[in-house]
């Protein structure tokens, strides 16, 4: 008899697990700079009027927490999005720092934004060296 030739149909990619990470990853660390800017005056002994620092680092927290939710969407366009929103995240916390919205006075400060915008833009390269996975 003859074999027939079987075509398995072209396996889909699974997802990797390091994008899901990486969009949870981003989705808390917008909450918690959200926290923090809700923080700054929910805890000051006197009330505060709502500043340009409270808003602007309230918006790069949603900037990152959008970023995060559009990758888990694990569309192409969403990821291009958050790549986008990535930047944004990047070029406020520049702003804030250059403008003296969010002055930095001590090294331990100075290190942290620098690690800050350093693990945003590892997020961002991570998500175009793995734009294929994405549909």
């Amino acid at each position: 008899m003859y074999a027939s030739a079987k075509t398995n149909p072209p396996r889909q990619q699974s997802f990797p697990k390091s994008l899901k990470v990486v969009a949870y990853l981003m989705i808390v660390f917008g909450f918690v700079e959200m926290i923090i800017s809700f923080a700054r005056n929910f805890f000051a002994a006197t009330p505060s009027p709502v500043t340009p620092t409270f808003i602007l680092s309230s918006l790069i927290g949603v900037f990152s927490c959008i970023a995060g939710l559009c990758v888990l969407t694990k569309k192409k366009n969403s990821a291009i999005l958050a790549i986008g929103f990535l930047g944004l995240f990047v070029i406020g916390r520049i702003i804030m720092i250059v403008s003296g919205f969010s002055p930095i006075v001590s090294d331990f400060q100075s290190f942290a934004v620098i690690l800050e915008i350093s693990i945003a833009v590892l997020f961002g390269v991570h998500l175009v060296q793995n734009i294929q996975y994405f549909e």
